[in-house]
C-alpha cells in the first residue's frame, strides 16, 4: 500500500513538472509570435504611404504605351523559351524516362512519379532478380545494392547504366558545349542520343550511329555523380585492364577482327575498352 502511495505520488509530481513545461514553452511560443506580429505592424506602417502612391498609378495606361520592339519579350518567345524549359530534364535519369515512359509525360507531378519509378525498379531488383538482375550479367561490384542506393540520390552513374539495360538501349551523350559525343554502352542495336547542354533533353537518333566519331564515358567525365567501382559492369572473359600491355590488346583485337587503328595509334585504355564493348 505504501508502496502504491508513493508510485501515485511520483507520477503526479511527473505530471505536474510536465504541465509546467508545456505552459513554459506556450509562453514562449507566443511571445515569439508576438514579436514577430509587431515587427509586420511596424513594416505596415512605415510603408503604407509609399504602397499608397503605387496604387494610385494606371498600370493599364502604362501597359498600353509600351510598344513591341527587337528586344521586347514577346508571348510568341515566352512560349518558346517555356517549350524548351519542358523539353530539358536536370538529369540523364529523368529524361531517359522521358523518352521511354508514357506515364511521365501525362503524369502531373513528374518528380513524385520518379520516385516511384525508381522505388518499383529498385523492388524489382529483389522480388524478380532473373528477370531484372541475373539475366544482365553483371559483375559482383555492380551490385543490387549498388543499384538501389543510386536510385535514392540524385543524377548518379549507376541508375543511368542500368536504365540501358532496364529498357534495353544504348545510350550516348551529344555534349553540346564541347560539340562531341560520349557513349555509355554498344550492347543493344538500338540507340538514343541525349543532348547535354547544362541540361538534358533526348534529341532524334542519328541514322548510322556507327558513323558518329566518339569516346566512351570514363571517370573523367562529369556529367553524373561516379557512385561505381568501374564503368565495365559486365561479365567477359577480359581480365583486368591492368592485367594487359598494349602489344597484348592488339593481339587480341586482330584475332577478333576488331580494328583499332581508327585513323590514329590507339593507346592502351582505347583498345581495351573497344575490346571490352565488343565483347558485352
Amino acid at each position: 500500500m505504501e508502496f502504491a502511495s508513493k508510485s501515485l505520488l511520483f507520477e503526479v509530481c511527473c505530471l505536474k513538472q510536465f504541465n509546467k513545461n508545456i505552459i513554459k514553452q506556450f509562453k514562449l511560443f507566443y511571445n515569439n509570435i508576438k514579436i514577430k506580429f509587431d515587427i509586420v505592424i511596424q513594416i505596415y506602417i512605415k510603408y503604407k504611404y509609399r504602397m499608397d502612391l503605387f496604387c494610385d498609378i494606371s498600370y493599364k495606361n502604362i501597359a498600353c504605351q509600351i510598344k513591341e520592339n527587337e528586344y521586347t519579350e514577346s508571348n510568341q518567345n515566352k512560349k518558346e523559351i517555356k517549350k524548351e524549359e519542358t523539353d530539358t530534364k536536370s538529369s540523364l535519369f529523368e529524361a531517359i524516362l522521358s523518352k521511354n515512359d508514357i506515364e511521365y509525360e501525362i503524369n502531373d507531378n513528374k518528380k513524385m512519379y520518379i520516385e516511384q519509378i525508381k522505388i518499383e525498379i529498385a523492388s524489382k531488383l529483389d522480388e524478380d532478380s532473373s528477370n531484372y538482375y541475373d539475366c544482365f550479367k553483371y559483375k559482383k561490384t555492380f551490385s543490387k545494392r549498388l543499384i538501389q542506393t543510386g536510385f535514392l540520390k540524385f543524377n548518379n552513374l549507376s541508375s543511368v547504366l542500368y536504365m540501358i539495360d532496364y529498357y534495353k538501349t544504348n545510350i550516348v551523350i551529344y555534349d553540346k558545349i564541347l560539340d562531341k559525343y560520349i557513349c555509355l554502352s554498344t550492347k543493344y542495336d538500338k540507340y538514343d542520343i541525349y543532348e547535354y547542354d547544362r541540361k538534358w533533353k533526348h534529341v532524334d537518333s542519328v541514322s548510322d550511329t556507327k558513323k558518329i566519331s566518339y569516346e566512351y564515358y570514363d571517370k573523367q567525365h562529369e556529367y553524373m555523380n561516379y557512385d561505381i567501382k568501374s564503368i565495365y559492369i559486365y561479365q567477359t572473359d577480359m581480365k583486368s585492364i591492368n592485367d594487359y600491355n598494349t602489344k597484348e590488346l592488339s593481339k587480341i583485337a586482330k584475332s577478333k577482327n576488331i580494328d583499332i587503328i581508327d585513323g590514329k595509334k590507339l593507346k592502351k585504355k582505347e583498345i581495351y575498352d573497344k575490346l571490352y564493348y565488343n565483347t558485352i
